[in-house]
C-alpha cells in the first residue's frame, strides 16, 4: 500500500487468536513457559481449590487483624451460617399467629379442608424445623447467651 494506491492484502500472514492466552503465548515465550507451569500446578490441586469463587477477595487491600471472639456479636455473625432462611433481620416469625390463622381457615368444602390441612402441616413443619435448628445452634454455641458477660455455667 502506498499513498496513492490501496492494496487490501495483508503484509504478513494473518494469525487469528481466539483467546488472550493464545495471543500472549504467540507473542511471549516466557509467558508460554510460565503459563504452562501454572496450569500443571493448578491441575494437581483439588477441584474445590480450583473453582473460582463468585465474590473476589483481595486480602492485600486491607491490613491483617488478629481474630478475636466477640460474644456480643456472635449472633450477628452466625445467623447466615446456620441456614436460618426464614430469619429476616429485625423480624421473627410469629408461630402462634401463623397457627391461629391456619386454624381459622374455612373447612366447609373438601378443597377448603385440603388447603387448611396443607397450610397447618406447612406451618407445623416449619416450626419443628426451626426449633431443631435452634436447638442445634444452642448446643454448638452459635446462639448468644442472655448474659454473655458472665462466665458459662452448665446444668446437667
Amino acid at each position: 500500500t502506498t499513498e496513492e494506491k490501496f492494496i487490501p492484502k495483508p503484509v504478513q500472514p494473518k494469525a487469528i487468536f481466539h483467546s488472550l492466552v493464545d495471543l500472549l503465548n504467540n507473542i511471549s515465550p516466557i509467558f508460554k513457559k510460565n503459563f504452562a507451569a501454572i496450569q500443571r500446578k493448578r491441575c494437581t490441586k483439588h477441584p474445590f481449590e480450583r473453582i473460582q469463587i463468585p465474590c473476589q477477595i483481595h486480602p492485600w487491600l486491607s491490613p491483617r487483624f488478629d481474630h478475636t471472639v466477640d460474644y456480643f456479636r456472635a449472633e450477628d455473625a452466625n445467623i447466615n451460617k446456620l441456614g436460618h432462611e426464614d430469619h429476616i433481620p429485625g423480624q421473627v416469625r410469629d408461630w402462634n399467629e401463623e397457627l391461629q390463622i391456619t386454624k381459622e381457615l374455612s373447612k366447609k368444602t373438601l378443597p377448603e379442608r385440603l388447603i387448611r390441612e396443607r397450610a397447618m402441616f406447612k406451618v407445623h413443619s416449619d416450626f419443628v424445623a426451626a426449633a431443631i435448628r435452634g436447638c442445634q445452634a444452642v448446643v454448638d454455641g452459635n446462639i448468644m447467651a442472655i448474659n454473655p458477660g458472665e462466665e458459662s455455667k452448665y446444668a446437667f
